[in-house]
């Protein structure tokens, strides 16, 4: 069983779940701080959800450090693994992780939920930021009115502006509308492009 087959059941479960919602988007490879890591896919609607993949050709030596970064942006995580990881990655994740277990059954990838995913209870905004690309954190400002003298700076500091200015909640929302309105799908910080397709 190969990270594709296991991708390709799992894309297919949540085209179906997310059938005809105009609200929701799934993508392949969402990057995040800035492309250090990327989650194998996500589900954007009125939250952010990624679930990461660990086949039976996977290893989970890099799953502490995804925790961390998926911890800091995600409003929820599932972890989808092959039944060999099912008991090690228990003990990695948080409980607030969803799990789901990967098998074969016959010529077809079975997806068992193990434990649904509960809201991440801490994110940070400041990496939450880091998803949006520069014209977004000058929208957001404009928005505000509060785009004068700063239009030209660096998008770190566009991003300072947005944290002084807004409440954790609001930020959670001006990201989530930005990265829904994207009529396109660029990574600009790392190599690569995602795929996307809508759910509808």
């Amino acid at each position: 069983m190969k990270d594709r087959d296991v991708r390709e059941a799992l894309w297919a479960r949540l085209s179906a779940e997310y059938y005809g919602d105009a609200e929701t988007i799934l993508l392949h490879e969402l990057g995040l701080r800035g492309g250090v890591s990327r989650i194998d896919l996500a589900v954007l609607n009125g939250a952010i959800h990624g679930y990461e993949i660990k086949s039976e050709r996977d290893t989970l030596e890099r799953l502490p450090f995804q925790v961390a970064i998926y911890g800091q942006v995600l409003n929820f995580v599932t972890i989808v693994v092959a039944e060999r990881h099912w008991a090690k990655a228990l003990s990695i994740v948080p409980e607030w992780w969803g799990i789901m277990v990967a098998t074969i059954e016959g010529s077809r990838v079975s997806l068992e939920q193990k434990r649904r995913p509960e809201e991440n209870p801490q994110r940070d905004s400041r990496a939450l930021l880091e998803l949006l690309w520069r014209d977004e954190c000058v929208a957001i400002l404009q928005d505000a009115s509060a785009i004068e003298g700063i239009r030209s700076a660096p998008k770190s500091l566009l991003r300072e502006r947005i944290l002084a200015l807004f409440s954790s909640d609001q930020i959670d929302e001006h990201v989530l509308r930005s990265l829904k309105g994207r009529d396109r799908w660029r990574d600009l910080d790392s190599p690569g492009t995602p795929s996307v397709m809508p759910s509808r």
